[in-house]
C-alpha cells in the first residue's frame, strides 16, 4: 500500500486513488454531455461519480490494514484510526 507520493500514509494514497477514479468518470461524463449536446449525460455522470466515491470509501478505506502489524483496521471519519495492536494513529492529513 506504500507509494512514493504518500510513503507514510496508506489512507491518503487510497483516498487519492478513489478521488482520481471519481474525477475520471466525471470528466468522461462532461465530455459526453458536450459531444452529445445532452445534459442528462452530465447529471448521470455526477450521480455515478458520487456513488463511486461513497462505495469505494466504504469498501476500500474500511479494509485497509496497518502497515506495521498487517492487521485490518476500520476508518473512522474525521479522527483517523488507531491500530489497537501496535497503538499507531493513522490520519487523513
Amino acid at each position: 500500500m506504500k507509494n512514493r507520493d504518500f510513503p507514510d500514509n496508506p489512507f491518503l494514497y487510497t483516498y487519492a486513488i478513489i478521488m482520481i477514479s471519481a474525477g475520471l468518470v466525471m470528466l468522461a461524463a462532461t465530455g459526453l454531455s458536450i459531444w452529445q449536446e445532452n445534459w442528462l449525460w452530465f447529471a448521470g455522470g455526477l450521480i455515478i461519480s458520487i456513488v463511486i466515491f461513497v462505495v469505494l470509501n466504504k469498501k476500500c478505506l474500511r479494509e485497509l490494514s496497518c502497515p506495521k502489524c498487517k492487521k485490518h483496521i476500520a476508518f473512522e471519519a474525521g479522527s483517523g484510526v488507531v491500530c489497537k495492536k501496535c497503538k499507531i494513529a493513522w490520519q487523513l492529513n
